[in-house]
């Protein structure tokens, strides 16, 4: 493995439902992380394409009813 390649991923969570009966209930959650080093080198990029965004932030809500 090549030093240059070293890199870090950090990610953080949050995720909350509420069972409102036992047939019905909802959920919310999100996500946020960001890379660095050779992590942040796009699989789809080759060497040395710049790849612009470092972070993501992936929000959900639902709602599941059960059968």
């Amino acid at each position: 493995m090549r030093a240059s390649c070293a890199g870090a991923l950090d990610e953080v969570s949050f995720y909350a439902d509420h069972r409102f009966n036992r047939r019905f209930d909802t959920f919310a959650g999100i996500t946020y992380s960001a890379v660095t080093g050779g992590l942040a080198i796009a699989i789809p990029h080759g060497p040395g394409v710049p790849y612009y965004h470092n972070n993501n932030t992936a929000p959900v809500v639902g709602a599941r009813y059960a059968f």
